[in-house]
């Protein structure tokens, strides 16, 4: 059986006391800088983790920026469920990862789908990794918490079945990088056939570099679909001005469904009827799996897959005539 590395081990290889061990690993100030990096490199050499029952948890949460809505509101909830465990969650941006010592931290969360660094972060890392939103596969070893696709397609899908809508469109701009991975029609097509929808429903992805907004949304109205389901949250607003601008009203002509931008959906006019990631939960469930990881319980990966929220308000009405 390997011998358990102890702070008394750390501080004999880094050529210090154990008290300066547990402040370099607390964060504390009253330690050098240079024996702060004698004892994590010390610790990164002995593959040392602190399993002690008095050991305070520290996460670090990878994000490739804090603009937009999504990021920032799963970061906020996060942030919220790691603090009701008393953990320590620390926040570092993609090009930085580099920098993140493996001993510091007792796992990872990242928001950004990146398989290159993920495979590579699995295989040189000992800290345990949880991505959200990520498309986990069960070949990287690592799980991904994911709103879930099929669930979304469907309740937005039975709503406007419901009001009469048979001719429905899912419109998704994406980068050039993006346009390989289709995120979401499959599901959206499979739940389409599941109602009887059929043919007249229809995905279209539009390459952002390549066609605009206003063009996009325009050669897709022109083939008569009489409700738009429209990905993701910066494009909802310019999309509903880009419609009545071209003369159609919302809801009477056709209608929309947006993804929910908190405290500003329900006050456009119309408001909007929305797609919604249920974060909190999220939060919990990657948590939740990082806890198991850090107890060693590993993971085969794949997808854990969390219920959407759907908000229906006056953006969304009864299919016209």
């Amino acid at each position: 059986m390997t011998k358990k590395i102890t702070m008394q081990d750390l501080a004999r290889e880094a050529g210090c006391s154990r008290p300066q061990v547990s402040r370099a690993f607390n964060g504390k100030p009253n330690v050098s800088p240079e024996v702060r990096a004698r004892v994590l490199a010390a610790a990164e050499r002995l593959n040392y983790r602190n399993t002690a029952n008095r050991h305070q948890v520290r996460i670090v949460v990878i994000v490739r920026d804090t603009s937009g809505m999504y990021g920032p509101l799963m970061l906020d909830a996060l942030v919220k469920n790691a603090c009701a465990r008393k953990w320590v969650c620390h926040t570092v941006f993609e090009q930085n990862i580099h920098e993140i010592p493996d001993c510091f931290y007792d796992g990872a969360v990242s928001l950004i789908f990146n398989k290159s660094w993920a495979r590579k972060w699995v295989e040189e890392r000992a800290t345990p990794l949880v991505m959200i939103n990520s498309y986990g596969t069960a070949f990287d070893k690592i799980c991904s918490i994911d709103p879930d696709s099929s669930d979304g397609s469907r309740i937005v899908l039975q709503h406007l079945q419901q009001l009469g809508h048979r001719r429905i469109a899912r419109i998704h701009f994406v980068d050039v990088e993006e346009e390989k991975y289709r995120r979401g029609q499959e599901e959206f097509l499979q739940e389409a056939a599941r109602l009887k929808l059929g043919d007249s429903v229809r995905n279209f992805q539009f390459i952002l570099s390549e066609t605009s907004l206003e063009d996009g949304i325009k050669a897709v109205l022109s083939q008569g679909f009489t409700a738009i389901h429209m990905i993701h949250q910066s494009l909802g607003i310019p999309a509903a001005k880009i419609i009545q601008s071209a003369g159609y009203r919302i809801p009477e002509d056709v209608s929309l469904v947006t993804f929910e931008l908190p405290h500003i959906s329900n006050y456009l006019t119309p408001a909007h009827t929305t797609i919604d990631f249920n974060y909190p939960e999220m939060a919990r469930r990657a948590l939740d799996e990082l806890q198991l990881k850090m107890h060693g319980k590993e993971s085969d990966g794949g997808a854990i897959l969390v219920p959407n929220l759907l908000h229906i308000r006056e953006s969304t009405g009864p299919c016209r005539a």
